[in-house]
């Protein structure tokens, strides 16, 4: 099948390869681990926020983008839902954050300037290695105060009622 020399070749090309993949596969694990803890670090003394909307008179988990080209079609979607507006049309990729854990303004005095759009880091730090969802929210979606508990229970009730697995309890937390 393989004389000496190709086989030689082949074994050089496979560790070459598995070196590569595991340097790769390292050196991501360790920023990803390190830069968690860097970022905790740098908005740990920040403001502390609450995502969430209640424009149809029910608790949502407020939705982010992550990408800043995003931010139109988010304003768009929240600026018709504010005007409880049935017809908003999402027109980003959806990702939520929850309502029940506070998240990190990257800017303490973003509340205060003109713009539709606040940048806000969860940060799980529980986990060992600090992951984070960093992205840009609605501002209409921030709040000083967690939802009140009928809210709560209302959603939850809510969820129950669908039978569906979507959004975790937020008494989970």
């Amino acid at each position: 099948m393989f004389n000496e020399r190709q086989f030689k070749i082949w074994i050089t090309s496979m560790v070459v390869i598995f070196v590569v993949v595991g340097i790769t596969w390292y050196s991501s694990y360790l920023h990803e681990r390190f830069d968690g803890k860097k970022m905790y670090q740098r908005v740990k003394d920040n403001k502390k926020v609450y995502v969430y909307d209640t424009y149809y008179k029910t608790l949502n988990p407020a939705m982010y983008v992550s990408n800043s080209r995003d931010t139109s079609a988010l304003i768009e979607f929240y600026s018709r839902s504010e005007k409880q507006d049935r017809g908003a049309v999402i027109n980003f990729s959806i990702k939520y954050l929850s309502f029940s854990n506070p998240v990190y303004l990257m800017d303490d005095y973003a509340l205060d300037d003109k713009s539709h759009v606040v940048e806000v880091i969860d940060i799980d730090t529980a986990a060992y290695n600090y992951p984070y969802k960093r992205g840009l929210v609605y501002k209409g979606t921030v709040h000083i105060d967690p939802p009140r508990d009928s809210l709560l229970i209302d959603y939850e009730k809510f969820v129950k009622s669908r039978d569906t697995v979507g959004f975790p309890s937020w008494r989970s937390h």
